[in-house]
């Protein structure tokens, strides 16, 4: 699959400004930088179903730390095998930097560079955006960004993956304009068992790191310690902590 911008087809165009505010989730998953998606085969249903059903944007709506961002390389890991409905095979994922829009030249221009990366989406006409805490648009630097994109959608050009927490879509998203765009897919805490294969894919980049190794008991005892102990922050994220720290301190 191609790294550069051109698709199949030779009918994209250059995004310069776009790929300058963004990062290339699908040449991420070419080149292995991305962790495998262990899990989550509903959660990847109801977003596959609702895309497919439309082209409809969808909205991610979990805690911070239970892997809406692993649902979202998954999704780019899968366009690369091209195990994916056809409205999106030979499509980049380019997940927006929003505080590069938002906070680049002292906070002015917020809404030109935003529909100039939304423009350059419409004229590539092979983007897909990926927009990480979508709450941030609402109300950004005075200026309300979310309705910039949800005008930018109505046309139709593309469809966004966006995420957010519970507290944030229900406190600004759900009331928001950009709100009635986007289809929400709930990505809730993994089950004890779902969090020690998630864990298992994971421990062997801090094995490699520090020179240790995790058994299968340790790597139990780090989700039930963490799960015990730890409430402030959720699974997998905090279990991943705890197994850093313990790696180190080893």
């Amino acid at each position: 699959k191609p790294t550069k911008n051109m698709d199949r087809a030779y009918t994209a165009v250059e995004t310069p400004f776009l790929d300058s505010v963004s990062r290339d989730l699908t040449v991420a998953a070419i080149r292995g930088q991305l962790p495998f998606l262990v899990g989550r085969e509903d959660e990847v249903s109801n977003l596959l179903r609702a895309i497919e059903g439309g082209n409809q944007s969808v909205l991610l709506v979990g805690e911070h730390g239970v892997g809406k961002d692993a649902v979202i390389h998954g999704i780019a890991e899968m366009m690369v095998a091209e195990d994916v409905p056809e409205v999106l095979q030979d499509k980049r994922l380019l997940s927006l930097d929003i505080p590069m829009i938002v906070s680049s030249e002292g906070g002015s221009g917020a809404e030109e560079r935003l529909l100039h990366a939304l423009q350059e989406v419409g004229r590539s006409g092979n983007i897909v955006l990926v927009i990480e805490n979508i709450d941030r648009l609402i109300g950004s630097g005075g200026v309300d960004l979310a309705a910039v994109l949800a005008g930018e959608l109505e046309k139709g050009y593309t469809f966004v993956l966006a995420t957010t927490t519970p507290q944030a879509y229900s406190s600004t998203v759900e009331r928001s304009v950009i709100g009635t765009k986007l289809e929400k897919v709930d990505i809730l805490e993994p089950e004890r068992g779902d969090a020690i294969l998630i864990l298992e894919s994971r421990v062997g980049a801090i094995e490699n790191k520090h020179k240790v190794v995790f058994t299968y008991q340790s790597v139990a005892a780090l989700i039930d310690y963490s799960s015990r102990y730890m409430h402030e922050t959720f699974l997998p994220e905090k279990a991943m902590v705890l197994a850093n720290e313990l790696a180190l301190h080893v």
